[in-house]
Formats: structure tokens, C-alpha cells, sequence
């Protein structure tokens, strides 16, 4: 997941950040981060110019001479993008500019002096997009630099999901601007959107029909009319490209915009396109079909949640809309739905039809119920950016039967101190979780009565749990190893292991191959297309994904995989792999499978005999 430090800032006053020590801080006290990086350093040289004539080149069928106009003069440039037109607002880079591919020279192209570029998204670094150049929206201001329009040069962190995946606070930026609040000692400034509750004349007659409370416990939603699908403002498009979204209108990019702030998944309706006056959440008909926005015709279970009409299924609940019920060019009124859903339903629905969606990823991990009022007043404000007429065409629905008790953990200073291994101040620990909004009262000399918030009801639900955030924010790299005084008797030889270690010493040290380590988990693909039979392979009956769905029984396909990956960036190489297969000849049978321990290695050469170096 991509995070921008422009956004996170605008809830948190950071320090200025170098990225060796955010990513030591964050990766040791939060979650890995994988990468940290620049964009946008160039913008200040990037200006907004408006196509004044575009006409063939002489010499070359493809390519079109293009005369731009940035306020302070016109220049012509060469130009081989497909959808340039007169009139358009676009990017120029002039030459001398530096761009992410390097600095722009002006160039004769087949006999014509070109002296600068109208760049696509890829040559601005906003994306991969080469299918034409960036055009901006109607009534973008010309002679603008590009940081005027998107805003100042950003740092984007990349945050490996696997390391978020007991922390649904973190799956938007208000989440880690609230972390970086407590590991930076800066105070935390958001506050949640808030609107009076609307009392529209006439209001639209829509009610919540909420079926199934154990697979949907919370349901909000408003109707919004006077929208019109249009452009967004740059800087919101600009935002979304940094953390890796495509804009598409002001619309749904209001939906992406509220999921990757506040981690809340947004969806919007059509609201001619909802027969009747009831949202129905329910469950799915067992062999029911549904088309989802991406064309995709679905058969469903029970066990996934529909979000339905008075006449037929809608979305499918928590994963993605209906292609029935989708934004379209003259939508001018629109339900916004904001709702919670039980995480293991979610899983189930996305592995099982391949539909790993930013929202099926959110909601998997527990989102906080809490968050979706806040959500739908949050792109109510978004919307009037564009549509400064939007406004409630409904009363508020919000249906929330059960809201969750948060569990109330009684824990010592002394507690806190054995577990660490160090005492801490005790007004050091009550700043620290009062940091990370969590409630704190104090029974007596030694003991702390602690809530966690509602955003943190599922992982902080025991004392552990609470001095693990004290020892993170604080840093387990400034807790003084202690040796514990106790009698330490040396184990028994594992002759398995040191003969393992031998290998791995013969095969890396002396014969120059590269240990590989793999999952042991496969598929029925990778396993055919090493000529093995992937029936006797253990299923899983909740595997983390479809191309990792059973135990495997060798490891040659991700041996296989792993060189056909390497030979993108290297002619020659040797590598091997010491691993675990898993081995069972009748499933029926109550006993466990075995598990056994072998090696597997590959050798790459370009113009040798790689089976005779292999041998």
C-alpha cells in the first residue's frame, strides 16, 4: 500500500522526514516499509499550455507538428500522441527541463527542430498511461507550473500489506498520520466530517432493509442529487496517482479519495437505476448470477452478501458494484452507500471469485463501524467541490443494531515493566497511549483501567496487547538486553540441520548457487506445468489466494517459477531451494500428513550446456 507524506501531513505536523530514518522508525515500531520515494521535483519546471494549431508532420505519417501557447509565448513541438487536438489544455516540458527519464534536449525529428515535449503521464512519473498525453480539464488556468496545479513535490512510502494485516486502522492515511503522531511526539489534528442532520423538503422516501446484522452490522447511506460526472480537481487526481489510483470523475474518485484517507470503502449508486424505496442487504441465492462492474458474470453462495433493490441484486456486498447500477455520464443523483461487513464473509466472496478489490482487501481486516457516518459527510464535502449545488436528498439512514462494547483492560506498572523487561515513567506510558487515543484512568498508585478505541477493538484486547504498544512506540532497540538468570543447558546436535547447513555451505559457498526460499503453498497450474499431478496435493480450505490454494508435493514449480523470473534480468545463474513438502496417501485417514525435507536447484546458462553444469 502507498501512502503519501503530503497527505498524512495535512493531520500530523511532521518533521522533515529523511527516508533512512522513516523507513528504520516505521519498520521497527509500526510496519515494513519497502520503499521510499520522490515524486513531483520536477513540477516546478512542467507548464500548463494550450494547443493553439496541430498539423501533419511533412515527413513522417505518424507524428503531428503541434503549436502550444503558455502565456508567454508559443513554441512548436513534435508530437506522436494519437488524441492531441486543438484547444486542449496540456503538460509542456520545455527543453533543458529534467524529467524522471532525464533531461529534455531540444532534437530535430525527420527535419523538424522540436524544443520541447508534451508529456503523457508516464514521462511526468504519475503512471504507467503512454496512451496519449496528459490533457487537463476545461478551464485549467495556462502558464501554471505543475506543482500551482497538483501541489508540492511528495514522498510516497510503500508499506508491505502483509505487515497491515492486524491493523485495519492503517489502511488509510488518517490511520498512519495518527501513528506518526505517536512516533514523532507531534500532535494529531484531524477531526472527523460532520454535518447537522439533514432535513430535506421532499426527501427521497429510501429506507435500510438490513437482513442479515451478523454479515452487515452497520449500514449507512444518504442520497445526493444536483451531481454531474465531471473532472476532478487536479490535485485530488494528482493524489490518487501518487498512492497508485486512476482518476475517472469526480465521483467515484470521491469514493477512492474517502477509502484512502479514512480506510472506509465508499461505493456510490445511480439512484434511477435502485427500483423502489428499500436498500435490501441479504444474502446471495445459492446459483444466483450477478455482473459486476468489471463484466464479470459471478455464481454465487449463501455466504456472500448482496446489496439488492426492490427487484434485483445491486452490488455484491463489500467487493464490488453491479455493472447495473453504475455511475454513469448524466448521473444527477446518487446513494451513497458507507457500511461495515463481517471480515471473514468478505474473504470467502473475494478469494472464491478472484475479485481482490481495494475494498474486499479493507474490509477483510475489520474496519471500525464507527467510520462510516464520518465517511459519507466526508464525501458529501468532496462532491460540492465540483458540484457546489449537492446537496441531501435524504434524511440520514443509519442502521447499527449492536454497536460493539469496547473491553475494558485493568494492568499494572509493574505488569508493564516485567513484560519489557525495563521500567518505564509512569506519565511516559500514560503519554504513549494517550498518544495513540486510547483512554486511560487510573484506579490506584499501580494500576491503569485502559480502552482501546473503537478503531482498535480487534487487536488490543488484553494486557499483552498493551504493552506491546508501549514497547513499540517507545522502541524495543532502546531496551537494554537483559541475559535471563537461569540455568542454560546446550540442546542435543540436530544432525538434520548441520547436514542442511552443509549444503546449503557446499552448494552456495563452493559452487556459486543463490538459496531461494518459497511458500509452500501452490497451485494446480504450477504443478502441470511441471508434468506433475496436483490431485494428491493437501486443498486448503482458506488459502490466501487461487494461485495458492494446496500444500505442495515438490518443489520444483516454484524452482521453475523462480528461474523463469531471473532470466528477465540475468543470462546466467544458479539457484536451489531446501524445503518442506507435504505428503499424505489417504485423505480420510485422522492422522497428519507428513512432511518432508528435500533440496531442488536449477542452473541457467546462455550458450552453454546447462544440464552438463547441473551434473
Amino acid at each position: 500500500m502507498k501512502l503519501s507524506v503530503n497527505w498524512i501531513s495535512e493531520f500530523v505536523q511532521l518533521p522533515r522526514l529523511e527516508a533512512a530514518e522513516v523507513m528504520n522508525r516505521v519498520t521497527v515500531r509500526t510496519a515494513e516499509l519497502e520503499e521510499v520515494a520522490v515524486i513531483g521535483e520536477h513540477f516546478a519546471h512542467v507548464v500548463t499550455a494550450r494547443v493553439a494549431a496541430v498539423r501533419p508532420h511533412p515527413d513522417a505519417a505518424k507524428l503531428k507538428l503541434v503549436r502550444v501557447a503558455d502565456g508567454l509565448g508559443e513554441m512548436e513541438v513534435v508530437c506522436g500522441a494519437p488524441n492531441v487536438a486543438v484547444g486542449q489544455v496540456v503538460a509542456l516540458a520545455k527543453a533543458g527541463t529534467t524529467l524522471p527519464s532525464g533531461r529534455l534536449e531540444a532534437t530535430t525529428i525527420r527535419g523538424v527542430r522540436s524544443e520541447g515535449m508534451i508529456c503523457a503521464e508516464d514521462e511526468l512519473g504519475l503512471s504507467a498511461d503512454h496512451e496519449g498525453v496528459l490533457v487537463f480539464p476545461e478551464g485549467t488556468p495556462v502558464g501554471l507550473t505543475l506543482d500551482k496545479l497538483f501541489g508540492p513535490s511528495d514522498i510516497v512510502l510503500d508499506i508491505d500489506n502483509k505487515s497491515l494485516t492486524h491493523r485495519p486502522d492503517l489502511w488509510g492515511h488518517v490511520g498512519f498520520a495518527r501513528e506518526f503522531s505517536a512516533l514523532y511526539g507531534r500532535s494529531f489534528t484531524y477531526r472527523p466530517a460532520e454535518a447537522a442532520p439533514p432535513k430535506p423538503a421532499n426527501p427521497d422516501a429510501l429506507r435500510i432493509d438490513d437482513r442479515v446484522p451478523d454479515l452487515c452490522p452497520r449500514y449507512s447511506a444518504l442520497v445526493v442529487r444536483n451531481v454531474a460526472a465531471k473532472p476532478s480537481p487536479a490535485w485530488m487526481q494528482q493524489r490518487l496517482r501518487s498512492v497508485g489510483l486512476r482518476p475517472i470523475n469526480n465521483i467515484v474518485d470521491a469514493t477512492n479519495y474517502v477509502m484512502l484517507e479514512l480506510g472506509q470503502p465508499m461505493h456510490a449508486f445511480d439512484r434511477r437505476q435502485i427500483a423502489g424505496d428499500a436498500i435490501v442487504i441479504r444474502r446471495a441465492e445459492p446459483g444466483e448470477r450477478f455482473v459486476t462492474l468489471d463484466d464479470r458474470e459471478h455464481v454465487l453462495e449463501s455466504s456472500d452478501i448482496m446489496i439488492a433493490d426492490g427487484e434485483r441484486a445491486v452490488a455484491l456486498g463489500g467487493v464490488m458494484g453491479g455493472k447495473n447500477s453504475e455511475i454513469v455520464a448524466d448521473t444527477t443523483c446518487v446513494i451513497l452507500e458507507s457500511a461495515n461487513f463481517a471480515a471473514a464473509a468478505i474473504r470467502r466472496t473475494a478469494n472464491r471469485l478472484a475479485l481482490r478489490t481495494d475494498s474486499a482487501m479493507r474490509f477483510e481486516k475489520s474496519q471500525d463501524p464507527a467510520n462510516t457516518v464520518p465517511g459519507l459527510w466526508r464525501m458529501l464535502e468532496l462532491l460540492r467541490l465540483t458540484c457546489p449545488e449537492a446537496e441531501p436528498a435524504s434524511t440520514l439512514l443509519d442502521v447499527w443494531p449492536a454497536p460493539p462494547a469496547r473491553p475494558e483492560i485493568l494492568i499494572s506498572f509493574d505488569f508493564i515493566a516485567h513484560r519489557l523487561g525495563e521500567r518505564l515513567p509512569e506519565e511516559q506510558i500514560v503519554d504513549t497511549l494517550k498518544a495513540l487515543q486510547f483512554e486511560v484512568k487510573r484506579l490506584d498508585e499501580d494500576h491503569l483501567i485502559v480502552h482501546a478505541p473503537s478503531w482498535r477493538a480487534h487487536d488490543v484486547t488484553m494486557k499483552a496487547d498493551v504493552v506491546e504498544e508501549i514497547g513499540r512506540i517507545y522502541g524495543y532497540d532502546n531496551i537494554t538486553p537483559t541475559a535471563p538468570f537461569v540455568r542454560s543447558d546446550p540442546p542435543e546436535p540436530n544432525w538434520q540441520r548441520r547436514f542442511e547447513w552443509k549444503a546449503r555451505d557446499i552448494l552456495a559457498l563452493r559452487l556459486g548457487f543463490a538459496e531461494v526460499v518459497n511458500y509452500s503453498f501452490t497451485s494446480a497450474q504450477e504443478m502441470a506445468k511441471c508434468g506433475l499431478d496436483p490431485e494428491p496435493c493437501l486443498r486448503l480450505r482458506n488459502p490466501l489466494s487461487q494461485d495458492a490454494d494446496r500444500l505442495r508435493t515438490s518443489l520444483m514449480p516454484h524452482v521453475a517459477a523462480n528461474v523463469a523470473l531471473n532470466q528477465k534480468h540475468a543470462e546466467a545463474f544458479r539457484l536451489f531451494e531446501i524445503g518442506r513438502t507435504t505428503h499424505k496417501k489417504d485423505r480420510r485417514d485422522s492422522d497428519l500428513a507428513g512432511e518432508v525435507r528435500r533440496i531442488a536447484g536449477a542452473v541457467a546458462l546462455n550458450g552453454e550446456s546447462a544440464f552438463l553444469a547441473a551434473k
